[in-house]
């Protein structure tokens, strides 16, 4: 992601017009204001040389987000583990979600699934995966990623709406 950025912004952007939220009665962002994200050229280097190519493939390209679209983030996340799957605990962390909404645990609702992607990702990331959530929330973040050579998660932020 380029800039520095709090997660509650980031969730307003990706969120096209909306942010993040559980829907129903709570329009409450479930994305925590006091983390900031960093810039990408903070990332690990083999991370971020991915995440570079990953970005000028995807080119600002918008997404398909259920009821919505959104223009597709390359992010990096340090600290998810370094093989293997990376935890959804570390995931929602690296997001700036809050642990709990109006009574939802948001990693109750976390779905972590093994995903196979395209080209660079193939090629550049092992341990691929999807991160999406129940239908619990109305409008959530969804990464597709994989870890670079150096162990970190690279990835593709999008997000989805159910009503």
């Amino acid at each position: 992601m380029l800039g520095p950025m709090s997660a509650a912004a980031l969730s307003e952007i990706s969120g096209s017009g909306s942010s993040w939220m559980l829907g129903g009665a709570s329009d409450e962002n479930i994305a925590d204001a006091s983390v900031t994200h960093s810039d990408l050229a903070a990332a690990p280097d083999a991370a971020r040389g991915v995440a570079e190519r990953m970005s000028e493939a995807l080119d600002g390209a918008t997404l398909p987000a259920s009821e919505s679209d959104t223009v597709g983030r390359v992010v990096v996340v340090t600290g998810a583990g370094s093989a293997g799957q990376p935890d959804k605990e570390g995931l929602l962390a690296a997001l700036g979600l809050k642990r709990a909404v109006d009574d939802k645990v948001l990693l109750d609702e976390a779905r972590l699934v093994a995903k196979d992607y395209s080209t660079i990702m193939a090629s550049d990331l092992s341990d691929h995966f999807e991160l999406n959530f129940s239908d619990a929330l109305v409008v959530a973040p969804v990464l597709y990623g994989g870890r670079a050579s150096d162990g970190n998660v690279v990835a593709v932020l999008s997000m989805r709406v159910w009503t």
